[in-house]
């Protein structure tokens, strides 16, 4: 079959020439074998990472044929094909899969299957793509667009944005209006390149669309993005290093070993996937209209686990341990206008903000809620003597630790003199 193949190639062959011929072909179809293999093992990989295989979708994932939209998806059969071109970058690849995932994901949380819905639902999976591809370094990312079609980059770009503002969101509303890069994003949905024209030519179906994105988009934000959201600038992840200034990552990094803080450390596998389990319960709470009940009732769940393993009484979750300290001084003020004195035992060895926040301070240039503020300044209400700090230290001057008994005399008549002069005290 190999020869007559060759004979049907070759115009005026002879033996020396066909035998050449027959080993280059078979070379050919060696090479091609090893790079099926190579491409395989490559989505084998790209499904495996922890922030995909986690994500529980149950989704079998083939090689689609070259030239092909980057994946498709058949949601009943439970089966996706990935284009080869995105498998040669495995950032790329991921953020491609985790596309497709993300489509399941909102399915199976009962997103219905109207004109409306599926474009809502391709936009909200281009965010999640996106934001998850903003969570990796610098180089990376410009490395994984290299080898995705241009028009998903751009998909991904748009969507990614958080908003911001209500400007923001019209000025995206319009965009859905000129965009020639939505079709292929629906194409990729099952829908054919005219019956995807016909949709967002529709102003009403871009209306209703952009309505049901805007009100879900919170939730679109993949796990690594949300667990470096709503905290203070310690925590958010550097655009050169996808890392925050603990060196730290928001998703699982197999293989290494990391420190880690009161503050910040490199998610674990089993935190990951409770994270990810809670925001796909919030995706269903949401589309049944009961995120509210089921945020709080979440936010009960975590406060019942620790309360149970610590006694409390009560628990407030706060977004860092020096935020607590703030929040702990906040209620020693609460219903009454008695001046404070707290006592902190060895700042230098608990947080470089918590002198700051002991004092009823802001502690950085920015709160957990992205409002910018003066480091050092007092929080409204806690100026002029209302609240003063005190520090003990922890250690002599020649670095050893100081006795228990000593510091306990200390503190006790540091806090029998606040007392005296009518203060209220916190420890």
């Amino acid at each position: 079959m190999l020869a007559h193949l060759l004979e049907a190639e070759l115009p005026h062959p002879n033996a020396s020439a066909a035998r050449a011929a027959e080993a280059a072909l078979a070379a050919k179809v060696s090479r091609s074998a090893h790079d099926d293999l190579d491409l395989r093992q490559r989505l084998d990989a790209a499904v495996s990472r922890p922030e995909i295989a986690l994500l529980d979708v149950r989704l079998r994932f083939s090689l689609a044929e070259p030239g092909k939209l980057p994946f498709s998806l058949d949601i009943d059969a439970g089966t996706g094909t990935i284009a080869p071109e995105v498998l040669r970058d495995a950032v790329a690849a991921a953020a491609v899969v985790r596309q497709a995932c993300e489509i399941a994901v909102w399915r199976r949380a009962g997103l219905g299957r109207g004109v409306a819905d599926d474009l809502a639902l391709a936009m909200l999976a281009c965010r999640t793509a996106g934001q998850m591809l903003a969570t990796y370094p610098r180089l990376d990312r410009l490395t994984a667009l290299g080898h995705v079609p241009g028009w998903l980059g751009m998909a991904w770009r748009l969507f990614a944005n958080d908003g911001g503002s209500d400007e923001a969101w019209r000025a995206l509303a319009t965009t859905l209006g000129s965009s020639t890069f939505l079709p292929p994003v629906l194409q990729m949905l099952g829908y054919d390149a005219a019956d995807a024209r016909g949709l967002l030519a529709s102003t009403a179906i871009r209306r209703q669309a952009h309505s049901r994105f805007s009100a879900l988009a919170v939730l679109a934000a993949p796990t690594e993005w949300t667990l470096a959201a709503g905290g203070d600038p310690r925590v958010a992840l550097s655009l050169e290093t996808g890392r925050n200034s603990y060196g730290s990552a928001t998703r699982p990094i197999a293989g290494e070993i990391s420190l880690s803080s009161s503050t910040a450390t490199t998610v674990p596998e089993h935190a990951y996937a409770a994270a990810e389990q809670a925001r796909q319960s919030l995706i269903a709470a949401a589309l049944a209209g009961q995120f509210e009940t089921a945020f709080d009732q979440e936010l009960g769940v975590v406060r019942a686990f620790i309360s149970e393993r610590t006694g409390a009484a009560a628990t407030i979750l706060t977004a860092s341990g020096t935020d607590t300290e703030l929040v702990a001084v906040s209620i020693a003020l609460a219903g009454h206008q008695r001046p404070l004195t707290s006592i902190v035992l060895s700042p230098a060895e608990t947080g470089s903000g918590i002198p700051k926040a002991a004092a009823g301070c802001h502690f950085l240039e920015r709160t957990a809620l992205g409002v910018n503020v003066e480091a050092g300044a007092p929080l409204e209400g806690l100026g002029g003597d209302r609240v003063k700090l005190v520090c003990v230290a922890i250690r002599s001057t020649d670095g050893r630790p100081r006795s228990v008994r000593h510091l306990d005399a200390e503190i006790a008549a540091l806090t029998a003199s606040a007392i005296a002069t009518g203060r209220q005290v916190l420890l």
